[in-house]
């Protein structure tokens, strides 16, 4: 398997840009899933935002299936604040948690949200299959 990492820099939250390199977190499986990832600061406190998609292309009818049949209660107890992103091309999600100072811990913790999403998705994607015809209208 290829290496990948993401860089999570930290992004000005008034102009979008990118100020400075917080940290280089290595991805264990999964890269595919992650459409971005960066930390913003507002008012001394430092989060992290993960944003994961699906893997691949889905047809026009999965769009919706894919986030009803999406069950953020998958993560309860991670101390994560999920968010739908309808604004990219496939269904998204961003995953947002205090920034946490130790890259090891807080590499565990992305590795551990992106494992989880792509079980989720993975279940979801192959529910969604029995219900094409609620969702797939003419």
């Amino acid at each position: 398997m290829q290496e990948f990492a993401v860089i999570l820099m930290l992004r000005n939250v008034v102009t979008g840009v990118l100020e400075r390199e917080m940290c280089r977190i290595p991805i264990v499986a999964h890269g595919a899933l992650v459409q971005n990832a960066y930390v913003t600061e507002d008012g001394g406190t430092l989060t992290a935002r993960l944003i994961l998609t699906v893997d691949g292309s889905i047809k026009d009818w999965e769009y919706e299936a894919i986030y009803d049949y999406y069950d953020t209660e998958t993560f309860a107890g991670l101390g994560l604040v999920i968010t739908e992103k309808p604004e990219f091309d496939n269904p998204a999600w961003e995953f947002s948690f205090p920034f946490i100072e130790d890259d090891n811990r807080l590499a565990d913790k992305i590795n551990g949200i992106i494992h989880l999403h792509s079980r989720e998705t993975a279940s979801v994607l192959e529910a969604i299959k029995e219900v094409e015809g609620d969702y797939n209208v003419v």
